[in-house]
This record gives C-alpha cells, structure tokens and sequence, in this order.
C-alpha cells in the first residue's frame, strides 16, 4: 500500500542498514513492484498466509484474495529461479480454530515456493482479543500463558509510527504508547527519555495498571490511558 517502499529501501541502504525485509500479505506484491524492492536493496521478504484453501482464507482474513496471493508467491519464485537471485522468501501462518486443520495443505502447496514455513499461536494484542475467545476462534486454554511482564519489546525493539513518534509497542494500533516525538529529539535521546525508562521500570516491576500492557499481560479490559497525552491527541485527529 505503501507507494515509496522503493525509496525507503534505498534510504535505509544509504544509511547503512545491512539487512532490510519486508512482511506482508502478498495481495498488493505483484511481480513487478518485488522486482523494484529487489533492485532497491529488499533482503527477505515474508507473506502472511493464514490459511491453505480459498475458503478458509476467506473466513480468517476476511477477503477472497487467496489466488491472487498465490500467484504472487509463484511469480517471484519464478522469477528468482530464473535469474539467479538470493531472496529468501517465508511464509507466517498463525493457528487458531478455523485454520488449524490447513497445516499439512500449507507445507503442500507453498513447501516447495519458500524457504521457510513459520506456525505460530495465536497470542494476545494489546488485550484486545476477547471477541475471538468469545466466537470460539480461540481457545482460552490454548491463549494462556501469553504475553508476561516484564515484556522484551521495550527492551529491545524499535517502533517508528507514521507520524515520526517513537512508539512502545508494534501491538498498539491507536497510539497509547507513542512515547516521544522524533521531530524534536534524535532517536538515541528518545529511546533513552524518562518516559520509556519508567515504562521499562513499571514493567521490570509489573506495575501496569493503567497501561495498555496491563489488559495485554493479564488479558483484561481495564481502563487504560496514554503515555503521552499531547502525542495521543495527535494521533486521533
């Protein structure tokens, strides 16, 4: 969806990222546009497909795109056949009960198109997955443990929103965690700013209440309220 892949790609390149890979849902990733990425500096990329027929595609993602994700695996594992190109392709598929039984038909048909098939559990987002334990989509026995405090992904990963503001968590969609506007500090300065440190300290002591991370932790559906007041504003507008 995004019309300048090509250009961030040659940016990250510029500034020295070695390795640079792309997930998506295949829908969008014609033949052409890949051969842009590849040309770009694209190291991997890994198509989100959850399910091995066109009927359970359609009741997991919600969309008839099953074939057309398809072709698009094909034709770029054609076209690095035919050329010689190293770009490892993977497959993600996360299990739940509407697609549990398509496992064997997914190392069937896509087995032998990548490199590398990926099942994963589906786990908890930011604590909002009651609806799929109420329609029976998950299996509460299955969910638990979950996602534990203290959570590794303050620690050790970056999150960068549309809107330049350095972010807690890739699981927090509405900008709850967005920390601290990198328009008006470098990355360094905000990764290490008081407010990610007392996040971090709140979680080394499970102190979340009021925090996104609290209903994400223990699977609740507790009131809870931004990091940044000012950076949440912005983001709903």
């Amino acid at each position: 969806m995004c019309k300048d892949l090509v250009e961030y790609i040659i940016c990250a390149k510029d500034l020295g990222y070695e390795y640079i890979y792309l997930t998506t849902n295949g829908v969008l990733a014609m033949l052409d546009r890949c051969v842009d990425l590849i040309t770009a500096g694209l190291n991997s990329i890994k198509f989100s497909v959850n399910a091995a027929t066109r009927e359970t595609y359609l009741s997991v993602h919600g969309r008839d795109d099953f074939n057309t994700v398809v072709q698009n695996i094909t034709a770029l594992k054609k076209y690095k056949v035919a050329h010689g190109i190293e770009l490892p392709m993977f497959i993600s598929f996360v299990r739940n009960e509407l697609n549990k039984d398509d496992i064997p038909q997914l190392y069937e048909k896509f087995g032998a198109l990548v490199d590398e098939i990926y099942i994963y559990p589906c786990l908890n987002q930011g604590g909002r997955m009651h609806t799929l334990i109420d329609s029976g989509i998950i299996k509460k026995k299955d969910f638990f443990p979950g996602s534990t405090a203290p959570c590794e992904i303050c620690f050790n990963t970056l999150h960068i929103t549309c809107e330049g503001y350095l972010n807690a968590c890739c699981a927090d969609v509405d900008g709850y965690l967005s920390a601290v506007d990198l328009y008006e500090c470098s990355l360094y300065d905000a990764w290490n700013s008081e407010v990610m440190m007392r996040l971090r300290r709140r979680h080394l002591q499970n102190e979340l209440k009021g925090l996104l991370c609290y209903n994400c932790v223990n699977n609740t559906e507790e009131p809870f309220f931004p990091l940044n007041e000012k950076l949440m504003s912005e983001c709903m507008q």
